[in-house]
């Protein structure tokens, strides 16, 4: 089992931001104890654990891994309640682009502590019919993505009109790539592919 550790802890270390190397340690079924706040979890959550990332023995980094019975967008709205109530405020959603997008995308919200300077991210992916997977990516070295936080600009289309994200039926899938057989008038543009 120790080559099994040693091989998870090689392959989730990194760098900081002082570009050396972070002291990894996996937590199975906790958090790490010097985490700046209590991180709620949904009702029926499953913790698998974390990952703590330190510094000269100081908590950097941590991620920590959940299962939730709530559907993505759910799982983004119940942090969105809880996480500014323990001082951790969102960051404007970017508009998401119109047209066809994945079927299945990742939900995920940043969050800015305290005075801008540390963050976290909830990122949320469907795992099966009714559970989601979550991942919380905790950030105490760095303001990242809150360092200056600008409202983001709408997406409008070409056309200059609105188009909403279009999502595929299920088992459909969009490939982007050209068309061969196609005359195309003017600029080439890519086609899509259907399966």
């Amino acid at each position: 089992m120790r080559s099994l550790e040693e091989l998870a802890v090689r392959l989730l270390s990194h760098l900081g931001a002082d570009l050396r190397p972070l002291d990894v340690e996996l937590l199975p079924g906790r958090v790490p104890s010097e985490l700046p706040l209590e991180l709620p979890l949904p009702p029926g959550a499953r913790l698998f654990g974390s990952a703590a990332y330190r510094s000269d023995g100081r908590l950097c980094q941590a991620v920590v891994i959940l299962d939730v019975e709530l559907l993505p967008e759910a799982t983004l709205n119940f942090y969105r309640r809880e996480l500014p109530a323990r001082g951790w405020n969102p960051l404007p959603r970017m508009r998401q682009p119109g047209g066809f997008v994945p079927g299945i995308m990742l939900a995920s919200d940043t969050f800015c502590g305290g005075e801008r300077d540390s963050w976290l991210s909830v990122t949320a992916q469907p795992q099966s019919e009714n559970r989601t997977g979550v991942r919380i990516h905790v950030d105490l070295s760095t303001a990242g993505p809150c360092s200056e936080a600008p409202e983001p600009a709408p997406y409008v289309s070409h056309a200059g009109e609105r188009l909403p994200p279009l999502t595929l039926p299920p088992g459909v899938r969009l490939f982007p790539g050209e068309a061969e057989d196609r005359t195309i008038t003017g600029p080439r543009m890519p086609w899509p592919r259907w399966s």
